[in-house]
Protein backbone atom coordinates (compact mmCIF):
# COMPACT_ATOMS: atom_id res chain seq x y z
CA UNK A 1 0.00 0.00 0.00
CA UNK A 2 2.86 2.36 1.17
CA UNK A 3 4.69 1.38 -2.61
CA UNK A 4 1.24 2.24 -4.34
CA UNK A 5 0.70 5.65 -2.51
CA UNK A 6 4.12 7.09 -3.59
CA UNK A 7 4.19 5.90 -7.11
CA UNK A 8 0.62 8.19 -7.00
CA UNK A 9 2.22 10.73 -5.47
CA UNK A 10 4.75 10.89 -7.46
CA UNK A 11 2.34 10.41 -10.93
CA UNK A 12 0.55 13.09 -9.44
CA UNK A 13 3.77 15.17 -8.90
CA UNK A 14 4.87 14.74 -12.55
CA UNK A 15 1.80 15.76 -13.89
CA UNK A 16 1.68 18.99 -11.97
CA UNK A 17 4.99 19.53 -13.15
CA UNK A 18 3.84 19.16 -16.96
CA UNK A 19 0.55 21.24 -16.34
CA UNK A 20 3.06 23.85 -15.04
CA UNK A 21 5.36 23.56 -17.92
CA UNK A 22 2.58 23.70 -20.65
CA UNK A 23 0.96 27.03 -18.91
CA UNK A 24 4.45 28.44 -18.69
CA UNK A 25 4.72 27.86 -22.85
CA UNK A 26 1.88 28.83 -23.81
CA UNK A 27 0.58 31.81 -25.49
CA UNK A 28 -1.47 33.39 -23.58
CA UNK A 29 -2.31 36.11 -25.64
CA UNK A 30 -3.24 33.73 -28.66
CA UNK A 31 -5.26 31.55 -26.40
CA UNK A 32 -7.36 34.77 -25.32
CA UNK A 33 -8.12 36.34 -28.14
CA UNK A 34 -9.15 32.77 -29.85
CA UNK A 35 -11.85 32.77 -27.37
CA UNK A 36 -12.66 36.75 -27.56
CA UNK A 37 -15.99 37.48 -29.14
CA UNK A 38 -15.27 40.90 -29.35
CA UNK A 39 -11.97 40.01 -31.11
CA UNK A 40 -13.25 38.25 -33.56
CA UNK A 41 -15.92 40.62 -34.75
CA UNK A 42 -13.38 43.49 -34.36
CA UNK A 43 -11.32 41.88 -36.99
CA UNK A 44 -13.94 42.12 -39.72
CA UNK A 45 -13.32 45.44 -40.00
CA UNK A 46 -13.52 46.27 -43.54
CA UNK A 47 -10.34 48.76 -43.65
CA UNK A 48 -8.26 45.84 -42.26
CA UNK A 49 -6.19 48.15 -40.42
CA UNK A 50 -7.33 46.33 -36.94
CA UNK A 51 -6.09 43.11 -37.70
CA UNK A 52 -2.59 44.35 -38.72
CA UNK A 53 -2.00 46.41 -35.42
CA UNK A 54 -0.04 44.95 -32.72
CA UNK A 55 -1.60 42.70 -29.60
CA UNK A 56 -1.07 46.01 -27.08
CA UNK A 57 -3.27 48.39 -29.34
CA UNK A 58 -5.80 45.87 -29.76
CA UNK A 59 -5.79 45.18 -26.16
CA UNK A 60 -6.79 49.02 -25.57
CA UNK A 61 -9.54 48.93 -28.64
CA UNK A 62 -10.98 45.95 -26.33
CA UNK A 63 -10.65 47.82 -23.26
CA UNK A 64 -12.39 51.03 -24.95
CA UNK A 65 -15.57 48.65 -25.88
CA UNK A 66 -15.79 47.38 -22.49
CA UNK A 67 -16.11 50.92 -20.87
CA UNK A 68 -18.80 51.75 -23.81
CA UNK A 69 -20.32 48.74 -22.99
CA UNK A 70 -20.60 49.55 -19.58
CA UNK A 71 -22.32 52.94 -19.94
CA UNK A 72 -24.98 51.44 -22.00
CA UNK A 73 -27.73 48.14 -22.10
CA UNK A 74 -25.83 46.69 -25.09
CA UNK A 75 -23.07 43.78 -24.95
CA UNK A 76 -19.56 44.19 -25.82
CA UNK A 77 -20.03 42.31 -29.08
CA UNK A 78 -23.22 44.80 -29.66
CA UNK A 79 -20.93 47.49 -29.43
CA UNK A 80 -18.15 45.77 -30.97
CA UNK A 81 -20.18 45.05 -34.30
CA UNK A 82 -21.97 48.21 -34.33
CA UNK A 83 -18.08 49.70 -34.22
CA UNK A 84 -17.69 47.97 -37.13
CA UNK A 85 -20.93 48.58 -39.33
CA UNK A 86 -19.32 52.60 -38.41
CA UNK A 87 -16.70 51.60 -40.09
CA UNK A 88 -18.35 49.97 -43.14
CA UNK A 89 -20.32 53.21 -43.40
CA UNK A 90 -17.44 55.21 -43.10
CA UNK A 91 -15.62 53.84 -46.16
CA UNK A 92 -17.72 55.48 -48.62
CA UNK A 93 -16.05 57.83 -50.14
CA UNK A 94 -12.93 57.20 -48.38
CA UNK A 95 -9.45 58.48 -49.69
CA UNK A 96 -7.90 54.56 -49.69
CA UNK A 97 -8.75 51.27 -48.07
CA UNK A 98 -7.67 51.88 -44.65
CA UNK A 99 -8.10 55.30 -43.85
CA UNK A 100 -11.21 57.05 -42.94
CA UNK A 101 -12.99 60.43 -45.14
CA UNK A 102 -11.21 62.13 -42.44
CA UNK A 103 -7.66 60.75 -42.99
CA UNK A 104 -7.12 58.68 -40.03
CA UNK A 105 -7.23 55.39 -39.32
CA UNK A 106 -10.64 53.33 -39.49
CA UNK A 107 -10.45 51.35 -35.48
CA UNK A 108 -8.67 54.43 -34.31
CA UNK A 109 -11.14 57.45 -35.56
CA UNK A 110 -13.70 55.13 -34.06
CA UNK A 111 -12.13 54.03 -30.92
CA UNK A 112 -10.47 56.79 -30.10
CA UNK A 113 -11.74 60.31 -27.87
CA UNK A 114 -12.76 61.69 -30.79
CA UNK A 115 -15.67 62.76 -32.82
CA UNK A 116 -15.63 58.89 -34.40
CA UNK A 117 -15.65 57.88 -30.46
CA UNK A 118 -18.93 59.95 -29.77
CA UNK A 119 -20.86 58.47 -32.87
CA UNK A 120 -20.15 54.70 -31.47
CA UNK A 121 -21.65 55.91 -27.64
CA UNK A 122 -24.42 57.99 -29.63
CA UNK A 123 -25.31 54.79 -31.72
CA UNK A 124 -25.29 52.76 -29.44
CA UNK A 125 -27.53 54.75 -26.86
CA UNK A 126 -24.42 55.21 -24.21
CA UNK A 127 -24.84 57.27 -20.35
CA UNK A 128 -21.79 58.75 -20.32
CA UNK A 129 -21.21 60.11 -16.22
CA UNK A 130 -21.02 63.19 -15.47
CA UNK A 131 -17.33 63.04 -15.04
CA UNK A 132 -16.14 61.45 -18.27
CA UNK A 133 -18.83 64.34 -19.60
CA UNK A 134 -16.59 67.25 -17.55
CA UNK A 135 -13.41 65.74 -18.65
CA UNK A 136 -14.63 65.04 -22.63
CA UNK A 137 -15.53 68.76 -22.00
CA UNK A 138 -12.13 70.23 -20.75
CA UNK A 139 -10.17 67.82 -23.73
CA UNK A 140 -12.18 70.08 -25.94
CA UNK A 141 -10.60 73.05 -24.47
CA UNK A 142 -7.40 72.06 -23.84
CA UNK A 143 -5.40 74.72 -24.65
CA UNK A 144 -7.54 77.67 -23.53
CA UNK A 145 -7.64 75.50 -20.05
CA UNK A 146 -3.88 75.23 -20.14
CA UNK A 147 -2.89 78.92 -20.78
CA UNK A 148 -5.71 80.36 -18.54
CA UNK A 149 -4.85 78.25 -15.52
CA UNK A 150 -0.87 79.34 -15.89
CA UNK A 151 -2.02 82.69 -16.61
CA UNK A 152 -4.40 82.89 -13.51
CA UNK A 153 -1.87 80.98 -11.37
CA UNK A 154 0.69 83.64 -12.29
CA UNK A 155 -1.70 86.73 -11.16
CA UNK A 156 -2.64 85.01 -8.16
CA UNK A 157 0.80 84.29 -7.21
CA UNK A 158 2.48 88.06 -7.97
CA UNK A 159 -0.47 89.41 -6.28
CA UNK A 160 0.20 88.48 -3.00
CA UNK A 161 3.54 90.35 -2.47
CA UNK A 162 2.51 93.22 -5.00
CA UNK A 163 -0.36 93.84 -2.87
CA UNK A 164 1.69 94.11 0.63
CA UNK A 165 4.42 95.78 -0.58
CA UNK A 166 2.28 98.36 -1.78
CA UNK A 167 0.13 98.30 0.94
CA UNK A 168 3.54 98.89 3.98
CA UNK A 169 5.78 100.74 1.32
CA UNK A 170 4.09 102.87 -0.38
CA UNK A 171 6.03 103.09 -3.71
CA UNK A 172 5.54 105.53 -6.36
CA UNK A 173 3.94 103.69 -9.90
CA UNK A 174 7.37 103.56 -10.99
CA UNK A 175 8.35 101.76 -8.45
CA UNK A 176 5.05 99.00 -8.57
CA UNK A 177 4.94 98.61 -12.25
CA UNK A 178 8.85 97.81 -12.14
CA UNK A 179 8.39 95.68 -9.14
CA UNK A 180 4.94 93.72 -11.08
CA UNK A 181 6.90 93.10 -14.08
CA UNK A 182 9.87 91.21 -11.71
CA UNK A 183 7.19 89.43 -9.86
CA UNK A 184 5.22 88.61 -13.01
CA UNK A 185 8.38 86.89 -14.37
CA UNK A 186 9.32 84.90 -11.11
CA UNK A 187 5.89 83.49 -10.55
CA UNK A 188 5.33 82.76 -14.26
CA UNK A 189 7.97 80.30 -13.91
CA UNK A 190 6.40 78.74 -10.37
CA UNK A 191 2.89 78.64 -12.44
CA UNK A 192 3.63 76.69 -15.10
CA UNK A 193 5.90 74.34 -13.15
CA UNK A 194 2.79 73.78 -11.16
CA UNK A 195 0.89 73.35 -14.45
CA UNK A 196 2.76 71.28 -15.83
CA UNK A 197 2.50 68.80 -13.24
CA UNK A 198 -0.98 69.01 -12.00
CA UNK A 199 -1.16 68.01 -16.23
CA UNK A 200 0.81 64.72 -15.26
CA UNK A 201 -1.33 63.95 -12.10
CA UNK A 202 -4.67 64.48 -13.89
CA UNK A 203 -4.53 63.59 -17.73
CA UNK A 204 -2.72 60.31 -18.18
CA UNK A 205 -0.74 59.82 -21.35
CA UNK A 206 -2.48 58.29 -24.93
CA UNK A 207 -0.13 56.11 -26.41
CA UNK A 208 -0.52 56.04 -30.19
CA UNK A 209 -1.39 52.71 -32.11
CA UNK A 210 1.11 50.39 -33.20
CA UNK A 211 1.31 48.22 -36.36
CA UNK A 212 2.69 44.30 -35.80
CA UNK A 213 5.68 44.55 -38.19
CA UNK A 214 6.97 41.95 -36.13
CA UNK A 215 6.99 38.93 -38.67
CA UNK A 216 8.58 41.78 -41.49
CA UNK A 217 7.10 44.90 -42.80
CA UNK A 218 4.77 44.49 -45.50
CA UNK A 219 5.58 46.46 -49.06
CA UNK A 220 2.57 48.46 -49.02
CA UNK A 221 4.21 50.42 -45.43
CA UNK A 222 7.66 50.24 -46.49
CA UNK A 223 9.31 53.64 -46.42
CA UNK A 224 12.63 55.27 -47.07
CA UNK A 225 14.75 57.14 -44.34
CA UNK A 226 16.81 60.00 -46.18
CA UNK A 227 19.51 61.21 -43.69
CA UNK A 228 21.40 64.16 -45.22
CA UNK A 229 25.22 64.18 -44.12
CA UNK A 230 28.28 65.38 -44.93
CA UNK A 231 31.27 63.25 -45.18
CA UNK A 232 33.79 65.08 -43.99
CA UNK A 233 36.14 63.14 -41.79
CA UNK A 234 36.83 59.43 -41.05
CA UNK A 235 35.21 59.54 -37.69
CA UNK A 236 32.35 61.04 -38.80
CA UNK A 237 31.84 58.16 -40.82
CA UNK A 238 32.40 55.79 -38.22
CA UNK A 239 29.60 57.77 -36.36
CA UNK A 240 26.98 57.54 -39.17
CA UNK A 241 27.43 53.75 -39.52
CA UNK A 242 26.70 53.41 -36.07
CA UNK A 243 23.72 55.18 -36.11
CA UNK A 244 22.84 52.94 -39.26
CA UNK A 245 21.69 50.19 -36.11
CA UNK A 246 19.34 53.06 -34.31
CA UNK A 247 17.61 54.66 -37.40
CA UNK A 248 17.06 51.14 -39.39
CA UNK A 249 14.58 48.52 -38.99
CA UNK A 250 16.11 45.12 -38.32
CA UNK A 251 15.20 44.11 -41.92
CA UNK A 252 17.14 44.61 -45.07
CA UNK A 253 18.34 48.46 -46.13
CA UNK A 254 19.63 49.61 -48.56
CA UNK A 255 22.01 52.87 -47.51
CA UNK A 256 22.79 55.75 -49.65
CA UNK A 257 24.86 58.46 -49.32
CA UNK A 258 26.24 61.56 -51.39
CA UNK A 259 29.37 63.67 -50.42
CA UNK A 260 29.33 67.37 -51.23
Amino acid sequence: MEGQQQAANQVSVSNSIGSLRLLSNMDWREFVEALSGVEQTLRDDPSGVYAQMDFETRDRYRHVVEAIAKTTAATEAEVARQAVALCAASMDGAAGPSTAPDGRPVPHRLLSLGAGRAALEQAVGARLPRGLKLARWARARALPLYAGAIGLGTLAIAAVPLIDAQRHLQWPWGGVVALAAILLLAASQLALALVNWLVTVFVPPEPLPRMDYSFGIASASRTLVVVPTMLGSAAGVEALIEALEVRSWPTAIRTCTSAC
